[in-house]
């Protein structure tokens, strides 16, 4: 016996040779799983030509939206660095009710933004990319809580964060605090697990994972790991806490995870 899919594929014009800074929505009633999308400019940008895309699990006349990971090696914001070829990325789209892509550029160049939405087979289970950046490698003030977008989980049952902490002045005690951190239904952040607060520059691991160790390792490469015994919940997101000094410094560091399965 055939199987049939409840939802064949549906086609989205988001922007048709547009300069607009926001295309229309696709409405998408959590019917698809994959979107693949094909950017196509009409002359080259300039190198602050930047596309994000974002995605809704709610359907209201306001609803909230997070910045969704792109699947291809792009990362969640694709930057065109004065390019005219057009690129195919793929997002997941899981239970999502809307999907939207956001330009932004000093240029008023036109677009061309074309999607199509697949949906899951029978029988098939919901994935989340596999890796991704959260926060992009800059120099940031000490102080400053810095947090990502909201990242879904459709599936993995834990993730492994790892913190670059590539340049900060000691001398001031900037220290890194990063925190993996649960959203609960009413919008509250809670803290799962957080680094050391350690001055020393190099990597940080953060680990949800059911199992893993709550003990605090070292190795050569990695300054610290801390871990929590846990399933990686539906909502969640990296933030930097402000440094313990109340003297404010320069710190770089990056952001990123891999999921677990």
């Amino acid at each position: 016996m055939a199987l049939i899919w409840k939802q064949q594929p549906k086609d989205f014009t988001l922007l048709n040779a547009s300069s607009a800074s926001t295309s229309t929505d696709a409405l998408l009633n959590g019917e698809y799983a994959s979107m693949h999308v094909q950017v196509e400019p009409a002359a080259a940008y300039p190198s602050t030509g930047t596309f994000s895309f974002y995605g809704s699990l709610e359907d209201d006349a306001s609803p909230t939206y997070v910045l969704l990971p792109n699947r291809n090696a792009h990362g969640p914001m694709l930057s065109y660095m004065g390019s005219t070829v057009s690129v195919i990325l793929d997002f997941d789209v899981t239970g999502l009710k809307r999907f939207y892509a956001a330009v932004g550029s000093t240029s008023t160049k036109a677009v061309t933004i074309k999607a199509v939405a697949n949906a899951l087979p029978p029988g098939a289970a919901p994935m989340s990319p596999t890796d991704g950046l959260l926060l992009a490698s800059t120099s940031r003030q000490s102080t400053a809580v810095v947090s990502s977008a909201d990242q879904i989980n459709h599936g993995a049952r834990g993730v492994i964060v790892t913190v670059n902490f590539s340049a900060g002045t000691t001398s001031t005690a900037a220290t890194m605090n990063g925190t993996v951190q649960y959203k609960d239904v009413a919008g509250n952040y809670i803290d799962l697990t957080q680094s050391t607060g350690s001055t020393s520059t190099g990597i940080y691991m953060l680990i949800v994972y059911p199992g893993a160790s709550t003990l605090s390792l070292s190795t050569a490469s990695v300054v610290s790991s801390r871990a929590i015994s846990m399933p990686l919940p539906r909502v969640w997101r990296f933030s930097q806490a402000a440094s313990a000094s109340t003297k404010t410094t320069q710190i770089t560091y990056s952001a990123a995870y891999s999921l677990v399965p």
